[in-house]
Order: C-alpha cells, then structure tokens, then sequence
C-alpha cells in the first residue's frame, strides 16, 4: 500500500526540485569553475534518489504508458547491437542512456503528480529572472569584450574571431544560450499571469538572443513567433495586436543590439582597449549582420564541408549506408559517450577524435540505423499524440524538434530539461482543469 505520508512529502521534494534545478542548470557552468567538475553530478543524484524513493514507496505498483514499452524496446535493441554484438565497452552505453534520458526520467516521475496554475507561474516567474540575471552578464560581456566577469580560460579557448564577437553568458557557449532564451521565451509567453508586465521581458530576451548571434535559434524563434501567434493570438481574438506588439519589440531589441555593436566599434576605434585577451584572427569587429549574411558565403560552406555540420551530415549518410539496419552501435558517431572514448569507427573513416555530431537526427540514423530510429520516431510520435489537446506542448515539441537540425537535443541538459519538465507539469494542470 502506498504511504500517503511519504507520497505527499514527495510531492513537495518534486516542487521544489524542478525550481531547483531550473535555476542550477544555467549557472551549472560558473559553479563548476568554483567548485569543481563534481557539481554537474548534482541533477543526476538528486533525480537518482527522488526516482528510487518514488518506486520504493509505490512499491513497483507504477503506471506504465505505451511511450514507456516503446522507449525502453529501443534501449534493449541498443544494448543488444551496441554490447553483445559489437561488444563495445558498456560504460560507453550507460553513459550514453544517461546522458539521453535523465530528464526524461524525471518527466516519468513528475507526470504522476498535480501542479496548479500559481506553480506554472512560479515557473515563469524564475524564468524571468533569470533572463535578466544573465542579460545583465551579457552586456558587460559584450561592451567589454570578454575583458570583465568572463572566465579568462574560457575566452582563451575561443578561436575563431566570429565566435569571439558572440555572447556567451554563464552558458559559456552562445548556441546554448540562445537556445533557453528561445524555449523560455515561449514557456514566460504562454504561461505567464501578467501578460500585459511582459513588455520588458521581451525585448531583453529577443535582444539577449540577438547578442548571441545564433543563428540556428534567430531563426527558429522567427519560426516559433509565427508559429504562436497563428495559433494562439488567434484563439485570443489579439492576432493583430500582438502583431503590431512584436514588431515593435523587435525593433527596439534590433536597435539595443546596434547600440552595443556601435559602442564596441567606437572602442575599438579610438584605441581605448590596450590589450585583449585573445587577439582577434581579423581586424574588424564582427556583427550580427555579418553572421547572417556568412550564411549564403562559399567560405562558411567550404569551412562547413571540412569540419562542420556538413562533414557530419555527409559522414553521418556514408557511414549509415554501410550500417543501415541497426547502426554503428551506442556512442560511436557524435554523441556525448562517443567523446570519451575513440571508436573504431573513427579511423575506418578518417574521422577526428572528440567530434560533436550537432544533430540529434543524423547521430541516431547512424548510431540506431533503420530498426533504431523507426523506434525512436514511434516513441516521439506518442508523446506528441498524448499532448495533442495541449497545444502549447506540441509547439514546445516542434521547437525542439527544429533545434534537433543544430543540437543533440536529448544531451543538451537545459532543453532536454525544459521539454519533459513542462510537458509534466502542463499536462497535469490541464488534467486538473478537467
């Protein structure tokens, strides 16, 4: 029999670890430079230990839902190719299922309880702050250039002089920082209970992802933006004023980012900066406009067909011609696991070592094959059948799975945390609505 006790203070654990940890993955970074490497194990404790309290007190007696069979079929498959048949190292495998699955777990977990609306936007609200936090480290970065409150080894390690120009916030890493302003702005947007005090938000968020210069996240957040308000400021009978409402925050954003743009080449002129900390590979700064129109250039495609997503895209189809059925195996092309070690793959086809696919499709076509990836796609395809009367969790879907064209999505802690923690919770404030 279940113990209602431990059930209930369960329930107030699992609160107040998804806040918890909402708040810990984006700093994670700067806590691991003064703590050491050790505190990135904190989620997968904390979760480890929720999910085995939980399975104890339930005594085994779990629902079980269809997505679940399915996604535990793939890993069997997987293990089966990946350890018995090529006998490649099992750490190698478990590494990877962590990495993969961790947060869904924690969905399989947080989908057994209810959340009411103030806690929805509690979540929205920690959303917010957050931004701000980390926009107010961007605009120092920015304006001085990576000189003040970055980390000296982390501009050190930057190589190129496009990246160099880029934010990278306390994410150290400007792809992934755009990629939670993107995802959250969507979150604070349609969850938020002050939509008419969001004003400000927005243009710090749409500005912050502009600093970032990514340009797989600017454009999925045009996508995004059309994407909600056809379906949403629609239903609200606001299409047109939320409209008019985006442009206008747009602009201003556009013209923030200018602005800094504008101060860092007025710096940069009168000489003001003696010494940097990486010296630039070209003499002009490079803006945001820059980086869009490298997109159409024969040296960014060149530069991509020798060690970027095209060399993984083009590797990633020759090698699965070779594999088709079931895969190289677990790890070996791209992913998280495949960087702690040197498959063999790797020098059967001249690839580097530590290579990062940034694809979540092409890395399970090769690492699954066929068989794997059909699994995969039927599992994807339950979870958006099972939301589909949410349509907020199937756009958070959608967005995810237009990022699974730049990331490995499931790896990438903050959105594989944001995608299962708010599909748990709006599906069971909806459920509770009903």
């Amino acid at each position: 029999m279940i113990s209602e006790r431990i059930d209930k203070k369960l329930h107030i654990c699992i609160k107040g670890l998804i806040i918890f940890l909402l708040i810990f993955i984006p700093f994670r970074n700067v806590l691991e430079l003064f703590f050491g490497m050790y505190v990135k194990m904190i989620p997968d404790i904390a979760i480890a230990f929720l999910i085995l309290v939980f399975l104890i007190n339930r005594k085994g007696k779990i629902l079980i839902q269809i997505q679940d069979i399915i996604i535990m079929v793939f890993w069997i498959i997987a293990f089966i190719n990946t350890v018995i048949v090529k006998k490649f190292d099992i750490m190698v495998f478990i590494f990877e299922v962590k990495s993969v699955m961790l947060y869904y777990m924690f969905y399989f977990v947080v989908r057994n309880y209810d959340f009411t609306e103030k806690y929805k936007y509690n979540i929205t609200k920690i959303l917010r702050y957050i931004t701000y936090v980390l926009f107010a480290f961007a605009v120092i970065e920015k304006i001085f250039q990576k000189e003040i409150l970055f980390p000296k080894t982390i501009a050190e390690s930057i190589i190129y002089a496009d990246n160099y120009a880029r934010v990278y916030s306390l994410f150290f890493n400007p792809n992934t920082y755009g990629a939670f302003l993107v995802i959250s702005f969507f979150v604070v947007c349609y969850f938020s209970e002050e939509r008419k005090s969001l004003f400000i938000y927005k243009i710090i968020a749409i500005t912050s992802i502009l600093f970032s210069m990514s340009r797989s996240s600017i454009l999925i957040f045009i996508l995004g933006i059309g994407a909600y308000l056809l379906v949403f400021s629609r239903k609200n009978k606001t299409f047109l004023k939320d409209i008019v409402q985006t442009i206008f925050v747009v602009i201003i954003s556009i013209s923030l980012n200018s602005i800094c743009e504008s101060i860092i080449l007025y710096f940069n002129e009168q000489n003001i900066k003696e010494e940097s900390i990486v010296e630039p590979t070209v003499e002009d700064n490079v803006t945001l406009n820059d980086r869009m129109q490298e997109l159409s250039s024969d040296e960014i495609i060149e530069a991509s067909n020798a060690d970027g997503r095209l060399f993984v895209l083009k590797n990633g189809i020759e090698i699965f011609k070779d594999y088709p059925i079931l895969g190289t195996g677990i790890g070996t092309y791209g992913s998280a696991a495949s960087m702690n070690w040197n498959p063999p793959l790797y020098e059967k086809y001249n690839l580097p070592y530590g290579f990062y696919a940034d694809n979540e499709y092409i890395k399970d076509l090769v690492e699954s094959g066929i068989v794997g990836c059909l699994i995969f796609g039927i599992f994807l395809g339950v979870i958006l059948w099972k939301n589909k009367k949410e349509y907020f969790n199937l756009l958070l879907c959608i967005i995810v799975g237009w990022y699974g064209l730049f990331f490995n999505v499931f790896e990438v802690q903050i959105i594989s945390y944001l995608l299962w923690v708010i599909l748990g919770v709006n599906f069971e404030v909806r459920k509770m609505k009903e």
